[in-house]
C-alpha cells in the first residue's frame, strides 16, 4: 500500500532534506487517514450490532491495566493520579470495553496540563474519569457528536462519538460535567 511505496522513496540517498519533510507529512496524512478508516468501519460496526460476543468482565483490572500502559504519559506529564476503584463486573464485548476506557483515559491525558490531575471513580452504579485541562468547559451539545474537536486536538474528532456508541449499545448513559478544575466524563451503568 502507501506506507511501503513511502518506505521505498525513504530509501533513496539522493532525497533532500526538504523532500524527506514532505515524505513526512505523507507518512503522517496516511496514518491518520487509516485511524480515520479503522473508526469509522468500527462505528459501523457498532452500530449494526456486529461485535455481539460478551463475556464477563471485571472493569477495575481493565482500568488498572489501560492505567499501566498510559504510565509513561502519566510520569512524562507528572500527573497526579488518584483512583478509587472497586471491582464492578459487567457482561459486555472485551474489545469496545477496551475501547471505551482507552479513549475516555487517552482523552484526559492529551487534554490534560503538566502536573495536572487524573480522577478515576468506579462503583456499582456508575465510572468517573475526571482530569484537569487548560480549556474552559466544552460545549455539552456537541462533545459527542462525529468530528467535533477543539482547535488544539491532535485527535479525529471520533473518540468521545464511539464512547457515545458503545454506551448506547449497552444500555449506559454517558455525561460530561465541568467542576472547576476538573472536567469529568460519568458512564452511568
Amino acid at each position: 500500500g502507501i506506507n511501503s511505496k513511502l518506505d521505498n522513496l525513504v530509501q533513496d540517498e539522493s532525497m533532500t532534506a526538504g523532500q524527506f519533510e514532505q515524505l513526512q507529512d505523507i507518512y503522517t496524512a496516511s496514518d491518520k487517514l487509516s485511524r480515520l478508516n479503522q473508526s469509522l468501519l468500527l462505528l459501523v460496526k457498532i452500530e449494526n450490532h456486529q461485535l455481539n460476543e460478551v463475556e464477563e468482565i471485571n472493569l477495575k483490572s481493565v482500568i488498572e491495566d489501560k492505567l499501566n500502559q498510559f504510565q509513561e504519559i502519566i510520569n512524562a506529564k507528572q500527573l497526579v493520579v488518584s483512583d478509587f476503584l472497586n471491582d464492578r463486573l459487567i457482561t459486555a464485548n472485551t474489545y469496545l470495553i477496551d475501547i471505551l476506557i482507552n479513549n475516555l483515559l487517552s482523552n484526559s491525558l492529551r487534554h490534560n496540563m503538566n502536573g495536572g490531575q487524573l480522577r478515576l471513580d468506579l462503583n456499582a452504579n456508575r465510572l468517573i474519569i475526571s482530569n484537569t485541562s487548560r480549556s474552559e468547559s466544552l460545549d455539552t451539545s456537541c462533545i459527542f457528536e462525529r468530528f467535533q474537536k477543539s482547535r488544539t486536538s491532535e485527535g479525529l474528532g471520533l473518540g468521545l462519538t464511539i464512547v457515545r456508541n458503545i454506551c448506547e449499545n449497552y444500555g449506559y448513559q454517558l455525561s460530561y460535567q465541568f467542576h472547576e478544575p476538573l472536567h469529568s466524563f460519568i458512564i452511568t451503568f
